[in-house]
């Protein structure tokens, strides 16, 4: 497959930085990357445009701009947050004897970093890399129960709404109210939405700014997760995410 050149030489610009040398001239990016002045010019007039690339009005020498922190660090606290989560959901596991998810928002959807399965026979089938939607699993309530209404509207209508079993909240106002009783009590119940016979329950993971950045979940068949169980295991999963958060540097104010 064929690749987008004027991609490729932005990419090029952003990469000829480096901790040896942070900060560059237009004729030093240019002479390294073999481009015209011009060529580099449009460049970095564009990536600046963009936020990836800051001028030094000193010496009109560029460096990496706010933008390029904020992807690098996303991309750090992912991988991080996998590390520190872990342990964690290991022992969440042990304490309920049930299958439990590390998962972040990615492209409008619930994306699975990392799980750690159920010892029991009958349980969760899932996949670390598995998608799935916002609106009908516990997590992905989590993760929006923060955003502003109108993203929120605007990921539904992005997204749809699509019913999975005959549990599915499929209004946008019905999953307003939900997401108001979600940030009140600081979980997610999933109750047969997305698969008919499966209970879930999530909690929000927190970093230093008090960001939701990542959700936890347990998930059990509903013979296991009766009614009578489902705040006994919310309460282990909130504090379990507290501790995660706590790692992740947040802090009650």
């Amino acid at each position: 497959m064929k690749t987008v050149q004027s991609i490729e030489r932005a990419l090029d610009v952003l990469l000829v930085f480096t901790h040896q040398e942070p900060e560059l001239g237009i004729v030093e990016i240019c002479r390294r990357l073999g481009l015209s002045k011009g060529t580099g010019h449009r460049l970095v007039y564009t990536l600046m445009s963009r936020g990836f690339l800051s001028q030094n009005k000193q010496n009109g020498k560029y460096t990496l701009g706010p933008k390029a922190f904020e992807l690098g660090s996303l991309a750090m606290s992912q991988m991080e947050i996998r590390k520190v989560a872990h342990p964690f959901l290991e022992d969440l596991t042990r304490l309920t004897g049930e299958t439990t998810h590390l998962v972040i928002q990615e492209s409008m959807e619930v994306l699975y970093l990392d799980k750690v399965d159920s010892p029991r026979a009958i349980r969760m089938s899932s996949f670390i890399g598995q998608r799935m939607p916002l609106h009908c699993t516990a997590v992905g309530k989590v993760l929006l129960s923060e955003l502003p209404e109108e993203e929120v509207r605007s990921i539904c209508r992005i997204k749809g709404m699509k019913q999975a079993t005959a549990r599915t909240i499929t209004s946008v106002e019905q999953l307003l109210v939900e997401l108001q009783k979600v940030a009140e009590q600081g979980y997610a119940l999933d109750d047969e939405e997305n698969e008919v016979g499966l209970r879930c329950i999530a909690a929000p993971v927190r970093d230093y700014s008090q960001k939701i950045i990542a959700a936890i979940s347990v998930s059990a068949p509903v013979m296991r997760m009766n009614g009578e169980m489902v705040p006994k295991v919310a309460e282990m999963v909130k504090e379990t995410a507290n501790k995660i958060s706590y790692q992740m540097g947040f802090r009650r104010t």
